[in-house]
């Protein structure tokens, strides 16, 4: 099914996949799509349209070459559609090009338990991106938060398609599970962070059959466990969660340091993109 530009908005958000929105802020003379017209591009594909052909290649171009950075930004691009576009329909666009997630760490939860749900509910209330994977149908039912559910029989069957900027952590009620988890995650490509609900005898007891497995060691110690930091204190759920959630929020920050972003758009800039549509439509 082709998604309409606010589905798309709302998937990749959810999803946490880096997108721009593409906006016809004002047009003059003959142009294929009016004011308001909008289109979101990822870095794999494109939803909705601003009017197809070169003017929209344009437009996509100079969205992959946004999703190439490392920040969210927004810039107004003027199109003169003869000139720039090679298009017949002789008149001009200013689209506004926002792009949003190149910042985000997308957060994928093996088990659906009491501590996942609230560590789910956490993390989407801080606008990170969550996936929750469970086999049991009747634990996904009773999440109220707004984040991606998966149901599968077999969870690990997930671990092969996981992004390698994911933060995943391993929470299920089953520890054989648990196991067959972390083996698939270091039988993979790295991924920025991995962390497992337990403690320090689980953990030990995982490394070494994990040894025994042929896990090279220095692919083992990349593994958090136990997970949360040590200076919340509580055993509760929601204690628990609170904990997770902080160690992911520094963990994120350290591995983020990003350089400062460009400065906004001045009113000036704004005002002088779209003054340019109106000295175009009075010539006419």
């Amino acid at each position: 099914m082709t998604l309409r530009w606010q589905q798309a908005v709302s998937r990749c958000s959810r999803q946490g996949t880096p997108f721009v929105l593409a906006t016809v802020l004002a047009t003059s003379g003959s142009t294929p799509r009016g004011n308001g017209a909008k289109m979101v591009i990822t870095r794999q594909t494109t939803y909705d349209s601003i009017g197809g052909g070169q003017l929209e290649q344009l437009v996509i171009t100079r969205a992959h070459e946004l999703l190439a950075g490392t920040t969210s930004i927004q810039e107004v691009t003027h199109f003169p559609l003869a000139a720039a576009a090679l298009q017949c329909c002789g008149g001009s666009m200013t689209v506004l090009l926002e792009s949003f997630g190149l910042d985000s760490i997308p957060v994928t939860l093996f088990g659906a338990g009491h501590v996942a749900q609230r560590l789910a509910a956490l993390l989407h209330d801080l606008s990170i991106p969550v996936t929750l994977i469970d086999h049991r149908e009747a634990q996904l039912a009773g999440i109220t938060a707004d984040v991606e559910k998966l149901c599968l029989e077999t969870p690990e069957s997930a671990v092969e398609g996981l992004d390698a900027n994911s933060f995943v952590l391993v929470m299920t009620h089953d520890h054989l599970l648990d196991y067959r988890l972390i083996k698939a995650l270091l039988d993979r490509s790295p991924i920025a962070f991995v962390g497992m609900i337990g403690s320090s005898t689980k953990w030990q007891r995982f490394t070494e059959r994990l040894r025994q497995d042929g896990v090279p060691v220095q692919r083992i110690r990349t593994v958090q466990c136990p997970i949360g930091l040590d200076t919340v204190p509580g055993k509760e759920p929601m204690a628990v969660a609170i904990s997770v959630a902080a160690q992911l929020l520094q963990e994120r920050q350290r591995r983020t340091r990003l350089p400062s972003p460009p400065a906004s758009l001045s009113w000036r800039q704004i005002r002088s993109s779209l003054v340019q549509e109106a000295s175009i439509d009075a010539a006419d």
